[in-house]
C-alpha cells in the first residue's frame, strides 16, 4: 500500500489493529468463527475519518488500471442489487464495499474498526454515580462455550483505540498539503463509505 506523510500514522495504526486481531485469532481459533467470507459484522454503513478515507483513495490509486476497472464493475453490480427490496421489503444496509460473496473489496485498506471486529472490545460506561463500569462487546458467534472467553487483559480498549484514531486524524489534518482530493463529508465531517465508493467510481471515470 502506498502512503503519504499525512497518512503514515494511520497506516501504522491499522497495522497494529490487524496484528492485535491476528494474535487473538491465533490463540483462540477454536472459539472464533471469523473467516473469509463472513460478513456478520459488516451489516452497517460506516462514516469514517478523512484520514481513513484518504488511505482507501491512496490504495485505490496505487492499483493497476485493470484492477481499478474490475473493482468499479463489482461496486456497480452491488449497487444494482442493493437497490432491490429484500424479503422484508427493506433495502439492505450491508457495507457498500462488500462484494456479492460477502467479502470486503477494500480489505487491504479497510478502516481500523473493521480490523478489530470479532475480538473482545472493552467499553467503559459511566454510571449515574460517576463510577466507571467495564463492558465487553464481541461477535455473538464467538466465545460461545462456557469458560472460553479471554481474560480482561486480552480485551482491546476501545477508548484508547478511538483516542489514537483521533490523534491520527489530527496529524493528518496538520500534515496534509491541500492537494488531497475533496472527499464527500457529512455534517460531522466524516466520510460515509457509500459516498466514498461513489466518489471513487466517478474519480476513475473523470
Amino acid at each position: 500500500m502506498t502512503q503519504s506523510d499525512a497518512t503514515s500514522a494511520q497506516i501504522k495504526l491499522q497495522k497494529n489493529a490487524s496484528e492485535f486481531f491476528e494474535r487473538t485469532h491465533e490463540k483462540y481459533a477454536a472459539e472464533m468463527r471469523c473467516a473469509k467470507g463472513c460478513s456478520r459484522c459488516c451489516n452497517v454503513e460506516l462514516n469514517i475519518f478523512e484520514v481513513e478515507a484518504t488511505v482507501i483513495v491512496e490504495w485505490f490509486d496505487s492499483l493497476p488500471a485493470d484492477a481499478q476497472e474490475k473493482l468499479v464493475g463489482v461496486w456497480k453490480s452491488m449497487d444494482s442489487l442493493t437497490e432491490q427490496p429484500t424479503e422484508t421489503k427493506k433495502k439492505t444496509k450491508a457495507c457498500s464495499f462488500l462484494d456479492s460473496s460477502g467479502q470486503c473489496s477494500i480489505y487491504d485498506a479497510r478502516p481500523v474498526i473493521c480490523r478489530t471486529q470479532g475480538a473482545p472490545l472493552m467499553l467503559k460506561k459511566t454510571l449515574p454515580n460517576q463510577e466507571i463500569q467495564l463492558e465487553v462487546d464481541v461477535c455473538p458467534l464467538n466465545f460461545t462455550r462456557e469458560n472460553s472467553f479471554p481474560p480482561q487483559a486480552e480485551w482491546l480498549d476501545l477508548v484508547k483505540l478511538n483516542t489514537l484514531l483521533s490523534i491520527s486524524e489530527n496529524f493528518f489534518q496538520k500534515e496534509k498539503k491541500g492537494s488531497e482530493p475533496a472527499l464527500p463529508k457529512n455534517k460531522e465531517t466524516r466520510v460515509p463509505l457509500k459516498e466514498l465508493k461513489a466518489y471513487l467510481i466517478s474519480r476513475l471515470h473523470s
